[in-house]
């Protein structure tokens, strides 16, 4: 439970509470006109980031416009699905119950190959803990909700 004292009222977010903006739930998984390439990639079991047409600099699938030249012109391409562990945290006590059975559980920054990070599932072989600079390669599963997500299985030693 949280307080909000100015409002002097208790928040009980133990079960999540539903984001809204305009017509739209918000949520793990539900695609905005900006991230639609990424989740028909993921259905197809395809990692899809944005290359810029003008400098052809990869970014990650939210971004509108490229930080480099300024321009909007995006284009959706397939990674490679390679790239290294940058960092990382064992989930213990997970935030939901749907969760719980998977923990302990890792999630963390994946740099890809194509320069752009993501925030993922992390699944070491044989389980335990990755280490910072693993290799890691992806791979599409249906998590404990039931949506499909893209996952990072972790490679034993550093590239």
């Amino acid at each position: 439970m949280t307080s909000n004292q100015s409002a002097g009222t208790t928040i009980d977010w133990s079960e999540g509470f539903r984001v809204v903006a305009g017509h739209m739930e918000l949520g793990l998984t539900e695609a905005s006109p900006e991230t639609q390439g990424f989740w028909d990639g993921v259905e197809r079991d395809q990692l899809m980031i944005k290359r810029c047409v003008r400098c052809g600099r990869h970014l990650h699938p939210r971004r509108m416009g490229c930080p480099d030249c300024w321009q909007g012109d995006l284009r959706w391409v397939e990674a490679t699905g390679g790239g290294t562990v940058y960092s990382f945290s064992t989930v213990h006590r997970a935030p939901a119950a749907v969760w719980q059975a998977s923990a302990p559980y890792c999630v963390g920054i994946v740099w890809l190959d194509e320069g752009v990070a993501l925030f993922t599932r992390l699944v070491p072989d044989g389980g335990g803990e990755p280490s910072i600079g693993d290799r890691v390669v992806v791979s599409f599963r249906a998590l404990e909700s039931g949506q499909k997500l893209p996952v990072f299985l972790v490679r034993e030693g550093r590239s």
